[in-house]
């Protein structure tokens, strides 16, 4: 499989379904896809992989900085600093601790770069046109140790592009949460398959455009945790349709000085394309002031139907949420929970 771009930086793009899977299952999928393709190994592709998508991202670029860690992540830069070499480009690679210290394949990569006298340096070059992150990987579970964390320090402050293999270091893969320092990528090329932590917590923050490549591997259901819902579609609508055609949704919420909240809700499901939207605030005070489009129906809370309706209740809805909220559990056939409706029932 080639390359997919997934997602920009504050929107997604799949049509399909995607799986999302975590370090140890992607782990156990490399392991498993060694012991079959033989030479060259998963290493060898990815890095070969990684120099294609950055010289397409920054196809101009002459000086590349491979800020290169002590795992397989690290590894992954150095195959990567190869062929960007071969290819005519001035390639920087630093690494954090000694080669030696690697991990198999890893090590093997790093013998395979002073073949190519390429030198290994300890320490951040002065300037850079580009910067391949290769750091910190999937594995991170705990705050950059201080080179790395003065690294990644460098690459933020330099404000050049910056491309990060599998997941901005400082980025924990399973969650989304961050170990700071982070680094801002510009783009992450995630290898194998996707991780929920790219799209979840601070991960969208952090990672910039997201692309995939799955460097000829396969999951099956069992590896399968979650899936990254793909854009909607827009439903066609036939001409012999109306209003009540398409569902009704009532917001529930809206308490004093909190009204937009409620009204917010209301047009967005309006937007969303359910057919009659009714509005029940908690207190009307100062709501025709808000703006509320005609074909929003205002409604007391005690008045709404029970039938057909979907029920969205907390929208703003304070403390006086709480008195309601047993009516709509009880007899609500779809019922969303948002907001102070969620702080209600936590209490």
């Amino acid at each position: 499989m080639s390359f997919e771009w997934i997602a920009r930086h504050q929107s997604a793009k799949p049509t399909t379904e995607i799986p999302l899977l975590s370090s140890a299952d992607i782990r156990a999928i490399e392991t498993s896809t060694e012991l079959i393709i033989g030479q060259p190994g998963l290493m060898e592709q990815a890095g070969l992989a990684i120099a294609r998508w950055v010289l397409a991202q920054a196809p101009h670029a002459q000086f590349f900085w491979i800020a290169c860690g002590n795992g397989n992540n690290g590894g992954d830069g150095a195959e990567a600093a190869i062929h960007l070499h071969r290819w005519g480009k001035t390639v920087y690679v630093s690494a954090v601790k000694s080669p030696k210290s690697a991990p198999a394949d890893a090590s093997r990569a790093w013998a395979r770069l002073v073949g190519e006298g390429i030198a290994v340096h300890h320490e951040a070059p002065d300037s850079w046109d580009v910067c391949i992150d290769a750091l910190l990987g999937i594995g991170l579970q705990r705050h950059p140790e201080p080179l790395y964390a003065e690294w990644i320090k460098r690459i933020n402050q330099a404000a050049k592009p910056t491309f990060a293999i599998d997941v901005p270091s400082g980025l924990d893969a399973d969650t989304g949460s961050t170990f700071e320092p982070v680094v801002q990528a510009s783009a992450t090329l995630s290898l194998v398959w996707l991780k929920p932590g790219l799209f979840t917590h601070q991960g969208r923050d952090v990672c910039g455009d997201i692309w995939l490549h799955k460097l000829g591997t396969e999951s099956t259901t069992e590896h399968i945790r979650c899936t990254l819902n793909p854009t909607p579609k827009p439903l066609p609508r036939p001409h012999a349709s109306h209003k009540g055609s398409f569902g009704d949704v009532a917001i529930v919420g809206g308490a004093l000085g909190m009204q937009g909240a409620a009204v917010l809700a209301a047009c967005a499901a309006l937007h969303a394309g359910a057919g009659r939207v009714f509005l029940a605030c908690l207190n009307s005070e100062g709501l025709q002031g808000l703006g509320i489009p005609p074909d929003i129906m205002l409604r007391s809370p005690d008045t709404l139907p029970h039938q057909g309706l979907t029920v969205v209740a907390g929208c703003g809805g304070g403390h006086d949420i709480s008195h309601l909220l047993p009516h709509w559990l009880a007899l609500a056939e779809r019922l969303v929970i948002d907001a102070d409706a969620l702080n209600a029932i936590a209490i």
